[in-house]
């Protein structure tokens, strides 16, 4: 599994665009090959923070989307929006029970 937690942190008055590209994006992403999980979620402290939660079957899937138009379109849209850069991790691994 490859799993990516991306936190980004939105000017305040961009708010509502972000959140509009980040749910078309997940939207699509969610219909892709290898897509087992992709959600946005917001900081209860602080509504201009959000963290995106993905996870993939290969991190070749994840790259087939990073790949993607939708990809494309979606950073175009959501970098000048940001207060911050995004900060980024990713982990490839074996669910443990």
């Amino acid at each position: 599994m490859y799993c990516i937690r991306v936190v980004v942190h939105v000017q305040s008055e961009s708010r509502d665009a972000l959140v509009d590209a980040l749910s078309r994006d997940a939207k699509v992403a969610r219909e892709m090959s290898g897509c087992q999980r992709f959600e946005l979620l917001s900081d209860i402290g602080d509504a201009n923070r959000f963290v995106l939660l993905e996870e993939w079957s290969t991190a070749d899937d994840f790259e087939a989307y990073r790949a993607s138009a939708i990809f494309k379109e979606t950073m175009s849209a959501v970098e000048p929006l940001l207060a911050e850069p995004p900060q980024s991790l990713y982990v490839s691994g074996d669910v443990v029970r």
